[in-house]
């Protein structure tokens, strides 16, 4: 570093030793510096060894500092007294145009010191005192700088640290998450939402994996459940509640069908719980017996009473099927036989049931065009005044004219039509026929139309009924609307809104089949009704039961109290026509009176005065 007509500080770094043999005893230095004119041209370089007090041992008598040069000093040693070299003093080279000020060391004791020259130009010269703070106060400086690259450093080291830390950290997290959700979407694709069962997919699996497992004599039982009277329960008192139901029923089959089985979900109020037979196939039969048995008990819900029920159908491998899928369509068939035996019973797989389910397939696609051809027709049943035997009246009755199987009756495609949906369409062609049919009539009798549950879930139901009188004339005082106990289950407010609406318009409204639901006296609080009509089931038994007449000689009472009209349904023969009358019901109704007929029938009767009494 060039040193122009001013002092400068001049760092040697510790490059070259003289050694006393000893590598761990440095004990001396070698400095060197370039020396230039007062024209600022380089004249060459001093170079100074300072000796230790541990070198000085081994040279005694005299201490050396020994400057070389490149121009031509007059000697390349100068002795220098002991006290010059022991105090670093300084010296002056052989050219009198250069001064070189005092040699300070950082440690006399510290061998890995570097060393420090100060030089400078003739008229340059400065004190002792001034050189020393200099050198201090850049030593300070120095250790400052070092301090704050350490600082710095530390500081970059601990951020670079900290953002390595959280990223890991982030990573790992992110790295959980992915887990918790991958579990969570497989868990969905495997199993029933509302209820947590596993769903019809995982069955498959679980069913083919069980029956590859299955030792010689080990066997599988497939039970398909379906619960009674839900779809009453899920239209009137909403789906909330019946979403409620399911889960409480899923609880309850998981409950009775033990560890060892399997119960799975596979849609809408269908269950399918897999039990493995270990000692032949009564097990299957005490399972579904168990199962059944605990839904027919009464389920809360929501401060419901609910009671529901399920009916069974049963299919065992190997003997009714060797996989999964045919297991399945044939303990769905043994189900459909269940249902169509009068529910809350449980079937077994039988040869023959599948071209059974093949007609009901059949028919539910030919439901739905026989509404569209209008292939339904309409009969009548009248009824009569208990105590004059006059005719009061008529209850419309569907049919469906089936081009292939000839006349149906309602219990043979209405339940289908209520599952398929066709029913708001075939109910609003029964209220326009039925009202056009009894406008027509000579005399001015009622006539009372079946509505559905799933009909009052139409937001517009008093409406259709209003436009069905309006088109056909009929007065809506002889329009008389039927409906189950099922239609005020739900006790909700569009239902009692609704039917408040159809009585606004001059209707009367009659409960039908009073007795056999679930809080049947309850119900006439909800609703002020205009006719009660009792259940055939108690009447037919009149004769033969005191409790069936006190029954039906009750509800007579209370209707009277009530101011409604008591009807006996099922009147077949004359000692139970006697019976309801002694009992006090006001109208009847059976085959006693008459079977119901098509509409061209009718006029026979209002032409026959006589043929109006029984």
């Amino acid at each position: 570093m060039p040193i122009i007509g001013t002092k400068e500080l001049i760092t040697c770094d510790n490059t070259d030793f003289i050694h006393t043999g000893n590598d761990a005893d440095r004990s001396g230095f070698i400095l060197s510096v370039p020396v230039f004119g007062q024209d600022g041209s380089l004249r060459g370089s001093v170079s100074a060894i300072m000796l230790t007090s541990a070198l000085r041992k081994l040279l005694p008598g005299s201490d050396y500092v020994i400057v070389n040069s490149g121009y031509g000093f007059e000697s390349d040693q100068h002795k220098m007294s002991t006290a010059l070299a022991a105090d670093s003093r300084a010296f002056t080279a052989a050219d009198p145009n250069l001064i070189y000020s005092e040699v300070i060391p950082l440690s006399l004791n510290d061998p890995r010191s570097a060393w420090r020259l100060w030089a400078g130009f003739p008229n340059s010269r400065f004190d002792d005192n001034l050189d020393v703070q200099s050198v201090r106060e850049f030593e300070l400086a120095g250790y400052a700088a070092v301090a704050v690259v350490t600082l710095l450093a530390l500081t970059c080291w601990y951020a670079i640290g900290r953002t390595m830390t959280m990223q890991v950290e982030a990573a790992e997290t992110l790295e959980r998450r992915v887990e918790q959700r991958t579990a969570q979407i497989q868990h969905l694709a495997t199993h029933d939402i509302l209820t947590g069962l596993p769903n019809r997919g995982l069955l498959a699996d679980t069913m083919d994996e069980a029956l590859r497992s299955l030792r010689d004599d080990e066997k599988l039982a497939v039970h398909c459940v379906d619960l009674d009277r839900f779809k009453p329960v899920n239209d009137t008192l909403g789906h909330p509640v019946g979403d409620e139901l399911l889960g409480a029923v899923a609880k309850r089959l998981k409950h009775h069908a033990g560890e060892t089985a399997m119960v799975a979900r596979i849609g809408g109020d269908e269950f399918v719980i897999l039990q493995l037979l270990l000692d032949g196939n009564d097990e299957a039969g005490v399972l579904a017996s168990r199962v059944i048995h605990a839904l027919s008990d009464e389920f809360s819900i929501h401060g419901h009473k609910i009671n529901i029920g399920g009916s069974i159908g049963i299919a065992v491998f190997p003997d009714d099927g060797r996989n999964s899928e045919t297991l399945i369509r044939n303990a769905d068939l043994a189900l459909y036989k269940a249902k169509m035996e009068g529910r809350g019973t449980c079937r077994s797989f039988e040869p023959g049931m599948d071209a059974r389910l093949q007609e009901r397939r059949q028919l539910e696609s030919e439901l739905a065009l026989g509404v569209k051809n209008e292939q339904f027709v309409l009969h009548y049943q009248p009824l009569h005044d208990a105590k004059t035997s006059q005719l009061t009246g008529f209850e419309a009755l569907v049919r469906w004219n089936h081009p292939r199987l000839g006349l149906l009756a309602p219990s043979e495609f209405v339940q289908l039509a209520e599952e398929t949906g066709a029913i708001d369409a075939l109910g609003e062609w029964i209220l326009r026929r039925a009202c056009a049919d009894a406008a027509k009539w000579p005399q001015p009798v009622k006539v009372a139309v079946n509505l559905s549950p799933a009909q009052f879930k139409q937001q517009g139901l008093s409406l259709q009924v209003a436009a069905a009188l309006a088109a056909s004339g009929l007065l809506p005082s002889r329009l008389e609307l039927e409906i189950t106990e099922s239609v005020l289950l739900a006790n909700n407010e569009n239902t009692l809104n609704t039917l408040y609406s159809l009585r606004d318009l001059g209707i009367s409204i009659a409960m039908d089949d009073f007795g056999t639901g679930y809080s049947s006296l309850s119900y006439l609080r909800s609703f002020p009704f205009n006719r009660i009509k009792i259940d055939r089931s108690f009447v037919s038994l009149m004769c033969e039961s005191n409790e069936s007449r006190a029954i039906v000689k009750a509800v007579a009472e209370l209707g009277t109290t009530l101011g409604m009209t008591t009807t006996a349904e099922g009147v077949e023969t004359e000692d139970q026509y006697r019976l309801v009358k002694e009992n006090g019901c006001t109208d009847v109704q059976g085959w006693y009176f008459g079977r119901p007929m098509p509409v061209s029938e009718l006029h026979a009767l209002f032409d026959q005065p006589e043929a109006l009494t029984a």
